[in-house]
């Protein structure tokens, strides 16, 4: 006897499990876990896609509204979507805590399905987050992510699969969460955008901070999207199978049509875009992956690429910012997906024995043309309640004291992540934090590619990756936006009996003061000297003294890179590059400081002007030496 004979075998034989069933529950739990992974994709996701000053609070709102909605899931989410004394609209309590569900060793436990159903809620959820990037306030989305479950996600979930639901019982076809799951992220996404509002600055200066974080995120979504589209069938059959082989095709070819487009409109292709139209394709195929043939999942995944696309253009018209583009990818996806599976959907693969077993008469491959009706009344029905709801919850939310949505302005230019949290992912200082990205700065038409890979730093810009898809894999190397390490900010002193409105400004005023007492003074500091330093490491946002790792070295020749070594040594040329570092420093600092202390108070006390960009290029070049003990504080 084998060891999952001897497994299956114990208990009384009522309890007996064959190993078919013991497999469905393994089958279960893989398409469980796959599905969390996804939801830490998503959040992956959205944090490359979003500013490095809101990166750390894009990246955990996947795991914070996971546990919002999973708390609600046991309370009564469950029970509200998949009672089996549920109405036509919602179900009732009757599993509310969990309570009354059987365990009993048939193909599919009531747990194991409770549990599966859980990941979907938290995974809808986790999509809908990436419209509010870097101005939506935490608090009052937890309250809306409890309160939109309840009102929002589990009705629609009742409708579509309950099998009391009035489009269950229509005949609406949805194998693994068109609707309930992307059309409702999709809509309820522009909602909450819509009442947030813009954000002050300007979108269009906006660039992924982490193209890597993009991709590492489209790879878990990927992997994740088999457990997902398979385990809708929550058991292991011939049409999970089906399901796998489906949404691989149609990830593929959303892909290629994504970037397709990019490169006809634009004459470029982007790693983004890829990974954009990859995922169009996986939500395109998601209501129809057990119900259509293979050799139609190239079409969803053409169409949902193309057409997501072209979708990332409705926010201007409707003047909308949705920042991560939720809508254009899940909403469009999902009616994409929606209306094909009316045209492809066959009882020849929906059937787990044959056609004959077929949980529904087909579309119109089998001439069953009232699908599509059915099709589009569901879709839109969910589309124009999740909307509608939503807003009005919002509405509500924003009027209970302490409450509101958004960050203030102050907040949103200082970053979501340390305003709100007083944390933040990368250890930078902004010093321009919306550099454009043009020929004339990058220099990219004067520079050939053997000579690209020494521009700043020695290599840490890889000109030819911006020149060809006008990305790099962390944006900190990509000019726009740019950051030096905390610790490479010049010193600065303190002045006893000053009042300032804010700590930011009392540090720009500082350095001000500072630099009109010493600005005649050419003397190379000591490598010898400690200074204060206007990072905020850690929670300090005022000055501070440096740390272990703040020793900057400025007594050391500047570095040169390859193309750009000297080797006169005459006694003009040093002097020269040293006062080019000086001032280079000063740059530094000023920018530093100016960023800190706000435009309203820059405005009244500026000293100097901005440096230009291209100057603050040609300092870079000339990047500073620093002690054995610190590690290389250039990061643009």
């Amino acid at each position: 006897m084998s060891f999952i004979e001897r497994v299956v075998q114990t208990g009384t034989s009522s309890d007996t499990m064959t190993a078919s069933e013991l497999a469905n529950i393994a089958f279960l739990a893989w398409s469980s876990f796959s599905i969390f992974l996804m939801i830490q994709g998503a959040g992956l996701f959205y944090s490359g896609l979003s500013k490095r000053k809101s990166a750390l609070t894009q990246a955990a709102l996947s795991l914070v509204v996971t546990a919002v909605v999973q708390i609600q899931w046991f309370v009564w989410g469950y029970s509200l979507s998949f009672a089996r004394n549920a109405s036509k609209f919602i179900g009732t309590l009757q599993f509310a805590g969990l309570y009354n569900l059987t365990r009993d060793y048939n193909s599919v436990p009531e747990l194991g399905s409770a549990v599966f159903q859980s990941m979907l809620a938290c995974l809808t959820a986790a999509l809908l987050v990436g419209s509010i990037a870097d101005r939506a306030r935490i608090v009052p989305l937890v309250v809306f992510i409890f309160i939109w479950s309840t009102v929002v996600y589990d009705p629609i979930a009742c409708w579509t699969w309950n099998r009391n639901g009035w489009g269950s019982t229509m005949g609406y076809l949805d194998y693994a969460g068109g609707t309930p799951i992307h059309m409702c992220a999709g809509m309820t996404a522009l909602a909450y955008s819509f009442m947030v509002g813009k954000k002050y600055e300007e979108p269009d200066l906006h660039r992924p901070h982490s193209t890597m974080f993009v991709v590492i995120g489209t790879c878990l979504l990927w992997v994740g999207w088999f457990g997902f589209n398979s385990g809708a069938n929550l058991v292991a059959t011939p049409r999970a199978v089906q399901a796998l082989l489906n949404t691989q095709i149609a990830a593929a070819v959303g892909g290629f049509a994504w970037v397709g487009l990019d490169f006809r409109m634009g004459g470029k292709w982007s790693i983004v875009g890829f990974c954009s139209g990859v995922i169009s394709g996986l939500v395109s195929i998601t209501p129809a992956a057990g119900f259509v043939p293979s050799w139609s999942a190239p079409v969803f995944g053409l169409l949902g690429g193309l057409l997501c696309n072209t979708g990332t253009k409705i926010k201007y018209y409707l003047k909308i910012d949705d920042s991560l583009d939720v809508f254009a990818v899940h909403g469009v996806g999902a009616m994409v997906g929606n209306i094909l599976t009316a045209l492809f959907a066959s009882v020849a693969i929906a059937g787990p024995n044959g056609p004959e077993d077929a949980p529904f008469k087909g579309g119109w491959l089998d001439h069953h043309y009232i699908q599509l009706g059915y099709q589009l009344a569901v879709s839109l029905a969910a589309a124009g309640y999740s909307f509608v709801v939503s807003v009005l919850i919002l509405y509500i939310i924003r009027y209970i004291p302490g409450l509101h949505l958004r960050i203030t302005p102050e907040d949103e230019e200082l970053g979501i992540d340390l305003a709100e949290h007083d944390e933040y992912a990368f250890d930078y200082v902004e010093l321009y934090p919306d550099l454009p990205l043009d020929e004339e700065i990058l220099g990219a038409d004067k520079r050939g590619p053997a000579a690209q890979d020494s521009f700043v730093h020695d290599g840490e810009i890889p000109l030819h990756d911006l020149n060809k898809g006008g990305e790099s894999a962390n944006d900190n190397n990509a000019l726009n936006p740019m950051y030096l390490h905390h610790s490479a900010l010049q010193p600065g002193y303190h002045s006893a009996g000053e009042q300032y409105s804010s700590d930011k400004e009392m540090n720009y005023h500082q350095y001000l003061s500072s630099h009109e007492t010493s600005k005649n003074n050419t003397t190379t500091p000591s490598t010898s000297t400690q200074h204060q330093f206007y990072g905020r490491p850690g929670s300090a946002r005022s000055i501070r003294s440096p740390g272990p790792h703040d020793a900057v070295n400025y007594s050391h020749p500047p570095h040169q890179p390859r193309h750009h070594e000297n080797t006169n040594n005459d006694d003009d040329t040093n002097a020269n590059n040293n006062n080019n570092n000086n001032n280079y420093s000063h740059a530094v600092a000023t920018s530093a400081c100016e960023e800190e202390a706000g435009p309203a108070y820059r405005r009244n006390h500026r000293l100097t002007q901005p440096t230009h960009p291209q100057t603050f290029l040609d300092g870079l070049t000339r990047t500073r030496s620093l002690d054995s003990n610190v590690s290389p504080t250039a990061a643009i």
